[in-house]
């Protein structure tokens, strides 16, 4: 039985390798490694990072992504290892300063962020409750990893 990120990160492993023949055909052509390295990065890179943080509560396919990117290394299609879960918290890091820069005032920036919602969940005159689990995927989920890592609390 396949779960959806397994469908979702082999459609993602399927764009990459398209990329790397790109890649391995500018080698060739007699591109030097750091043109291969930034072709690397814009190309492969960017179709494994988007979508990251959902997919990292499933390790299996961390997993799967770590692997195919200690491939790329060795067959040279990037001179430097890069380690999935650095990516995960980069991507982390990168979500909590574009909070930091919303919640700014008198940033340059700031016009063109989104509005943040203002609302309130309640069912019959009563706050909502959440509810509670206690499930592996859950707690790796990008909000929890939020929460408990980088202290952040949720505004409702």
């Amino acid at each position: 039985m396949t779960s959806r990120f397994e469908k979702c990160v082999k459609k993602k492993l399927v764009k990459a390798n398209k990329c790397l023949f790109v890649i391995r055909k500018l080698r060739n052509e007699g591109y030097s490694q750091d043109e291969l390295d930034l072709l690397f990065r814009s190309l492969v890179l960017s179709q494994l990072t988007y979508g990251l943080s959902v997919i990292a509560a499933s390790p299996p396919e961390l997993t799967t992504i770590q692997n195919f990117l200690t491939r790329c290394y060795k067959r040279r299609y990037t001179s430097e290892q890069i380690d999935i879960n650095t990516l995960l918290e980069q991507t982390d890091r990168i979500r909590k300063l574009f909070e930091k820069l919303c919640k700014q005032n008198n940033h340059p920036l700031r016009e063109i962020c989104p509005k943040i919602k203002e609302y309130t969940v309640k069912l019959r005159t009563q706050e909502a409750q959440w509810s509670s689990i206690s499930t592996e995927r859950f707690k790796n989920s990008f909000i929890n990893r939020c929460i408990f890592r980088y202290n952040l609390a949720l505004q409702l």
